[in-house]
């Protein structure tokens, strides 16, 4: 009986620590498989993750460059609009400029239409006065050279002459007065024929004495700047210095009779110059 209790004892451990060897290797093997199990979760929670992060990332970059867009794009329409603000204001001052210059260019037409006028009649003015000017010469040169060839110092002779000869009933005195006479005569046709070579030579130095005044109103009148004074200078110089010239001719074209009463005739009246010119027609008719 004892024998039998221990066998079955014996065979309850055998049994118990084959149970609990299974039991141990159920566990083992379960254990295992929730390792594997684990291990697979923490994978792919670990690739989730990453994922999630990665996606994370992508996303905040992509809304990192959306924002950078739409500063980019804000920064952008306004840069436009500021563009077409400049542009219209180049629109506008280019339209403004065109009708200034325009306006300009009407302003040249004018002023070089007005200019042409103006330099016709200067012209215009000039001729006119030149023809003044040169009859006005002409008419002095001939007035003065009445007044000098003032011919009654001949003429009064012979009007005392023919007194003489109807107070003196003597044939000799009448002789002799005659004589003297034909003398005064010839003397006067001398100087009549000397007068008509210095008008000759008067109306040329008038002429030139002209000629140079009006270099010297043209001289004057081109002097727009300091880079030519002193070559005006020389041609005034070399203008005065020609009228000197002329001035000296012409007080050697004179006779030297003329030089007394030329003088002093000279200063006279308009109505002393018509009696000296009614003098001397009578004289030579």
């Amino acid at each position: 009986m004892d024998k039998v209790g221990y066998n079955g004892i014996a065979n309850l451990k055998h049994h118990h620590s084959q149970y609990k060897e299974h039991i141990m290797n159920l566990l083992n093997d379960g254990k295992s498989s929730i390792k594997s199990i684990i291990n697979v979760i923490d994978e792919r929670v670990r690739n989730f993750d990453q994922s999630t992060v990665a996606a994370l990332l992508l996303l905040s970059q992509q809304k990192k460059r959306h924002l950078l867009e739409r500063n980019m794009n804000a920064a952008l329409q306004q840069k436009i609009e500021e563009l077409q603000r400049n542009l219209m204001q180049v629109t506008n001052e280019k339209v403004k400029a065109l009708v200034k210059f325009a306006q300009l260019k009407q302003e040249h037409q004018l002023l070089i239409e007005k200019l042409d006028q103006e330099t016709k009649y200067e012209k215009a003015i000039v001729s006119i006065g030149e023809r003044k000017l040169i009859t006005h010469k002409r008419d002095e040169s001939l007035k003065n050279l009445l007044k000098k060839t003032y011919l009654s110092r001949w003429i009064g002779p012979l009007y005392k002459s023919g007194n003489e000869v109807d107070s003196n009933p003597n044939n000799e005195g009448k002789f002799l007065n005659k004589r003297t006479s034909c003398m005064d005569f010839a003397r006067m046709k001398i100087e009549i024929s000397t007068l008509k070579e210095s008008m000759e030579s008067l109306e040329c130095l008038t002429s030139s004495i002209h000629r140079l005044r009006l270099s010297l109103f043209k001289t004057k009148k081109s002097v727009t700047c300091e880079d030519v004074v002193s070559s005006i200078s020389e041609v005034l110089n070399e203008i005065i210095n020609e009228a000197k010239f002329v001035k000296t001719a012409l007080g050697s074209s004179l006779p030297i009779s003329w030089s007394g009463e030329g003088d002093t005739g000279y200063t006279g009246d308009n109505a002393s110059t018509g009696t000296t010119h009614q003098e001397c027609t009578k004289g030579l008719g």
